[in-house]
């Protein structure tokens, strides 16, 4: 499907015969139909189309596997999650679940995230375990990845001193 392109979006230098393309918002994401008509000094003219395609590539983890995060019964955890890239530099959102069996559920009261930071503090004792994260980044234009991370809380015995 053609539509119209968006100016600054492509660019021609006629001193060159150059087109410069250059994309920078969800908008330039399509495929565009381009025109272009030659006139000589005698009224007469050529005209002739190319396509182009600008598509968006989803972000991407760069890590291929988390380490786990170990957090401790009754004190607060945090772990910055920066292991993430976007090739046309879009601005990143990091979201998380909870996995249980396969289906992603909404975190826990006990876990929360901040921009690029989660954060654990459980306080019950049913909170204790092995948990698994479902992270999932986003460009804000449609594309997105998805990482399982691992979520250790464990809770120290009492000891003597």
């Amino acid at each position: 499907m053609a539509a119209s392109i968006p100016s600054p979006f492509i660019t021609f230098d006629s001193k060159t015969s150059i087109f410069s393309i250059t994309p920078t918002t969800g908008a330039d994401i399509g495929v565009f139909t381009v025109t272009v008509t030659i006139h000589d000094s005698i009224s007469y003219s050529n005209s002739s189309s190319f396509t182009v395609t600008v598509t968006n590539t989803a972000p991407y983890f760069t890590i291929a596997s988390f380490p786990v995060f170990n957090s401790r019964f009754n004190k607060t955890s945090s772990l910055q999650i920066t292991e993430f890239a976007d090739d046309e530099s879009n601005p990143i959102t990091l979201e998380a679940s909870l996995l249980v069996s396969g289906t992603a559920y909404p975190l826990p009261a006990f876990i929360s995230i901040t921009g690029n930071t989660i954060y654990s503090n459980p306080t019950l004792i049913s909170q204790i375990g092995l948990h698994t994260l479902r992270l999932k980044i986003s460009d804000g234009s449609g594309q997105f990845n998805t990482k399982d991370m691992a979520l250790n809380v464990s809770n120290t015995p009492p000891y003597f001193t």
